[in-house]
């Protein structure tokens, strides 16, 4: 189990002969003062800047040197640092209180000079908890003790003014390179030192985990990291794991809710018959809060597919679109020729009708409702010419590509054999989002990336700009689940260099 509780203990020392009643001049009161000895100690070897797991699961750490506490009483403050990790503690400016007086003490870790407000100290995370410096930067940590005598030894007991997620993942699936991120969490908040009281910002963000454990022979994997009190509401994909070439996302049907000083304890596995998620319900550790069990099965949601997976062929294959007899992968249009090297793909435009200069790719495994995002590089220059002695060189011509997509479908909406010229195509969006069949893009001689979406909740009826879009259900899955990719080279005369080619799905 793990245990970040601290104790902190304060000791009040007299010293008669530097601060003594000064009774000598009569009508002056003077007030002896006590300055006060700050010893930290860390209950069962608790962890500060250096966590590891023990084997029965302890988290543990240790205070390192330079690490320092903000110090409070009345209206006095002082640093307390360490210089021989955690040994002994130090203040240039010890704080000092009346003889003969209660006080409470308020203490908070790490110290900030930042902190100039009491009523709001900032307890924000840090997004990239990879580190472990960033990842203790965010576990704040508060003690109070109160109507302590000036004389006696003040002992504090400190507590987690964050929450602290802990995922343990494993899985055939689960590989070395195995990162995971909570999504979309709040990251900022400020609490304040005399009443514990937090108040949590609206700044969202997605946190990188820390690895703490990784046994690569078991597949097992712990990640922790810290975020501010807050309530995940169910449903919410909250953890992303990306493994070997696998993204995952994760949600729970019931809210998570995590407070300050409270730990969630997360199970995952990956890889197996069916990727699964349990959380824990037994919160406690040390004097983490409990909290109620949380109950349900998890959902996961597959991470982006990619629909280009295919390498370019040594010899590319003459086909048509939307035939069923096109090969998966890479292909061209019967009498486009074009070269491949260092994976750009130059083609020369030697007709201006798209449909006889492609190149194109099939795709296969989309599902209904899904969205793709269509990114690629492409430049364009004269297609080399020996010109006449005496005459002008060829100027540059305006350079023109042609991008869409058919479904290898070759029916109707309503089931029908279709006509010539009447094909079903994905709805492809430029940049603007303006709903098209095919896109005619101006390109020029600078290699620019191109973006459009390709959105299969349905499919045009037709084969010109402004055909009826008709929402395909499950009857029309095969017409949705694979098709062609083109991009046509329609200017005569020029050669057009494209790379980059992906297509991506879009997780919502």
């Amino acid at each position: 189990m793990k245990t970040f509780i601290k104790s902190a203990s304060l000791l009040a020392i007299c010293t008669p002969v530097l601060f003594s009643c000064n009774n000598d001049v009569e009508g002056t009161l003077s007030v002896d003062k006590i300055p006060v000895e700050l010893s930290l100690s860390v209950n069962n070897h608790v962890t500060r800047t250096i966590p590891t797991l023990a084997t029965d699961g302890t988290i543990t750490t240790s205070w390192a040197n330079g690490d320092a506490v903000g110090l409070y009483t009345g209206n006095e403050s002082a640093v307390y640092t360490t210089e021989d990790a955690g040994a002994t503690w130090s203040s240039a400016a010890k704080l000092s209180v009346v003889e003969g007086t209660t006080n409470t003490f308020y203490g908070y870790y790490p110290y900030s000079a930042n902190n100039t407000d009491i009523t709001a100290i900032n307890c924000s995370v840090a997004i990239d908890q990879t580190g472990v410096a960033n990842f203790t930067a965010g576990d704040i940590l508060r003690g109070v003790n109160a109507d302590v005598a000036a004389n006696a030894t003040v002992t504090m007991n400190m507590n987690h003014v964050n929450a602290l997620i802990k995922i343990k993942i494993s899985g055939t699936a689960a590989a070395s390179d195995i990162q995971v991120a909570l999504k979309n969490v709040v990251t900022n908040a400020a609490f304040n030192l005399t009443s514990g009281t937090v108040t949590v910002g609206e700044t969202t963000g997605d946190v990188k985990m820390h690895k703490l454990h990784a046994d690569a022979a078991a597949n097992e994997y712990v990640f922790i990291a810290v975020i501010p009190a807050q309530t995940i509401a169910s449903g919410t994909k909250f953890v992303e794991i990306t493994t070997g070439e696998e993204r995952y996302h994760f949600s729970h049907t019931a809210d998570v809710a995590v407070g300050s000083n409270q730990m969630q304890p997360i199970a995952i596995q990956v890889g197996n018959a069916a990727a699964s998620m349990e959380i824990d319900g037994n919160f406690t550790i040390g004097t983490w809060v409990s909290n109620e069990e949380i109950g349900g099965e998890a959902v996961i949601v597959p991470g982006p597919k990619s629909l280009i997976t295919e390498a370019y062929p040594a010899t590319w294959t003459s086909a048509g679109l939307a035939v069923s007899t096109t090969p998966a992968g890479w292909f061209k249009a019967g009498n486009s020729s074009l070269s491949v090297s260092d994976a750009v793909i130059s083609w020369s435009g030697a007709n201006t009708n798209w449909y006889n200069n492609y190149i194109a790719y099939r795709y296969s495994g989309v599902q209904q409702g899904e969205k793709y995002t269509l990114k690629f590089k492409v430049s364009a220059e004269n297609t080399p010419t020996t010109e006449p002695e005496g005459t002008e060189p060829q100027t540059e011509l305006e350079y023109k590509i042609v991008v869409g997509a058919r479904s290898a479908y070759t029916g109707n909406i309503d089931g029908s054999a279709a006509t010539s010229g009447n094909w079903m195509v994905p709805i492809l969006q430029d940049a603007a989002g303006s709903p098209l069949y095919y896109r005619t893009q101006n390109i020029t001689s600078t290699d620019t990336e191109y973006t459009y979406i390709l959105d299969f909740k349905g499919l045009y009826n037709g084969a010109t700009t402004g055909a009826t879009i008709v929402e395909a259900g499950e009857e029309l899955q095969g017409a949705i689940a694979s098709g062609d990719l083109f991009i046509s080279n329609i200017t005569v005369g020029s050669t057009a260099k494209i790379h980059s080619v992906t297509l991506t799905q879009i997780v919502e």
